[in-house]
């Protein structure tokens, strides 16, 4: 069996593994925050709906970092979504709260209308459209961005601008498939980028990994800065508005980054090796670094020495808002040593033998869902 089938089926015996149902007529999760709009701040509230779930964790996946495919209920309608929607924009005051943007999600995939229908994607950017706000993020895997669709949904929202969030990952084809287990190829996202282009109006948030599993320091870093570098080239060559999120990995639970990390074979970046990161591109416009707010234990977030864990985080959040980099290349403490140690330390073995070494264990061992 390949390495690819291998990811594959490794990864569906833990979406297969937990089969708990939400109640369709409850949003999952809002919250407000901070991120930088032309280098000012905006006021953003991100609102997570439960929708049928992911299909490609049924299909093929779920991608091996990833356990948003768990909010789901396969039953969910269209009054469903719109309900919890509207039930859940009643919990704030737009202007009193000064939001200026909303990014709305799905368990999935929003443009791919077997998780939500398209006469339900544009009721829900109509009932957005009547709020004080200026731009409104929905996500959708590249396969979903169709030309007519998206103009369609924009004509919803004539006055507010649109950006569209796509995962890529990586840019690596070996490092996209297998370790992160996408199942998308590079063609489906420039053929993305083509369906966009002519949209001046329309922004594409193209999301990077930063040390997805199997990955050393250093080769995480380099793939993270070439996956973006290659993202700006498309983009660029096909007069695309884009932005890149670099997304540190988090060990999350009922996935196999966790279960690497069970076995002490996996721990989330340094946030040394995002500032590598942030450095390599920073004359590029338009990056952030998505640090999930979520209540995370340290051993499952990006992290330095307790020292100065926080205040990096800071710089971070401000970089977002700002695109000032100033302070983070500047700052410095005594982990920075131990980082540099793992930095430079290569594997002895090939990434393909890595991942072909914990199969073998897994079958010896059996299989283990944490």
């Amino acid at each position: 069996m390949s390495l690819r089938n291998q990811m594959k089926k490794y990864c569906s015996r833990h979406s297969v593994s937990r089969n708990e149902t939400l109640d369709p007529n409850f949003s999952f999760y809002s919250e407000l925050n901070v991120v930088g709009n032309m280098g000012n701040p905006s006021k953003r509230m991100i609102l997570i709906l439960v929708g049928k779930g992911c299909s490609w964790a049924r299909q093929g996946g779920p991608c091996t970092m990833c356990n948003y495919w768990i909010i789901r209920n396969e039953k969910v309608n269209h009054e469903n979504l719109v309900n919890q929607l509207l039930s859940e924009l009643e919990k704030y005051d737009f202007e009193k709260d000064a939001i200026d943007e909303i990014t709305l999600v799905v368990s999935g995939s929003f443009l791919n209308e077997e998780e939500v229908p398209f006469e339900t994607q544009k009721e829900l950017l109509k009932i957005l459209s009547r709020l004080p706000i200026n731009k409104i993020m929905v996500e959708g895997r590249a396969d979903y961005i169709k030309r007519d669709k998206i103009v369609e949904l924009k004509k919803q929202i004539p006055h507010l601008i649109l950006e569209i969030g796509i995962g890529l990952e990586s840019s690596n084809d070996f490092i996209r498939n297998v370790v992160i287990n996408k199942g998308l190829a590079k063609e489906a996202f420039e053929k993305a980028v083509k369906e966009v282009s002519g949209n001046d109006d329309i922004t594409m948030i193209t999301s990077v990994l930063i040390k997805p599993p199997f990955l050393t320091e250093g080769e995480a870093v380099a793939d993270a800065i070439e996956s973006a570098n290659y993202i700006f080239d498309v983009c660029e060559k096909h007069n695309v508005n884009v932005k890149v999120d670099f997304e540190p990995v988090h060990v999350k639970p009922y996935t196999l980054v966790n279960d690497l990390y069970e076995r002490k074979q996996y721990t989330s970046p340094w946030l040394w090796s995002i500032i590598e990161v942030i450095k390599a591109v920073k004359d590029k416009k338009f990056t952030q670094v998505l640090l999930s707010t979520e209540n995370y234990e340290w051993f499952q977030k990006p992290r330095n020495c307790e020292k100065c864990s926080e205040t990096i985080r800071d710089e971070i959040d401000a970089f977002n808002v700002n695109n000032d980099y100033g302070k983070l290349l500047q700052f410095d403490c005594d982990c920075k040593k131990d980082w540099e140690l793992e930095y430079n330390k290569e594997s002895s073995l090939s990434l393909e033998d890595r991942i072909r070494l914990f199969f073998d264990m897994e079958a010896k061992e059996g299989i283990r869902f944490n």
